[in-house]
């Protein structure tokens, strides 16, 4: 017995002592380090939720601006319509006002109904040259103004078609819908 203690020596004891010391070194050490690295994964983490947070605030901004931009061009669209119902409508409505009638230019002069029509109206002419001579100029302006009269019909009536194609146009989602396929469209929900 004497002899196995014996061969732990003095310079042995303090070995395993440094071995003991440096072995609960490496234990605190790498205890640190652990502590460092979960100490780094919170941050990243809460770092992460934060990115996250604005990730949705940006976008929820990306959202709310293309649906701003979404509702300007369909402004621009609906300006658009106005404008060319407008320009093709507004010189033809300002005469109409300020004359009370077409004048006898360009458009009431070179319009005829049909062939049909110009038959008839010479037909009643020449009757009522036979017949009425000095009613001839009574008859013939009151053709004229028969005619100026449809012409303002046809006017008022393309007029009233394309006002309705054009509030039909600014109240759909899509301004190329024309009346007669919404009419057709809604004709087919009845029946369905």
């Amino acid at each position: 017995m004497s002899r196995s203690c014996a061969l732990f020596t003095p310079r042995d004891l303090n070995n395993k002592e440094d071995d003991l010391v440096a072995t609960r070194l490496s234990k605190q050490r790498l205890s640190a380090e652990m502590n460092q690295a979960l100490e780094k994964a919170d941050q990243l983490h809460h770092e992460n939720e934060k990115l996250l947070q604005e990730k949705a605030a940006t976008t929820e901004e990306l959202l709310a601006t293309r649906m701003y931009l979404a509702s300007l061009e369909n402004e621009k669209k609906k300006a658009s319509i106005l404008d060319r119902f407008v320009e093709k409508h507004g010189d033809r409505m300002n005469k109409l006002r300020q004359h009370g009638q077409f004048s006898s230019g360009s458009k009431g002069e070179s319009w005829r109904r049909d062939q049909y029509a110009r038959e008839c109206e010479d037909k009643l002419l020449a009757a009522v040259k036979r017949s009425l001579p000095n009613a001839v100029p009574l008859c013939n302006k009151i053709l004229r103004r028969l005619e100026m009269q449809e012409l303002s019909l046809r006017e008022f009536s393309e007029r009233e078609v394309d006002f309705i194609n054009l509030l039909v146009e600014l109240v759909s989602d899509q301004p190329t819908v024309s009346l007669k396929h919404m009419i057709e469209q809604e004709m087919n929900k009845l029946q369905s």
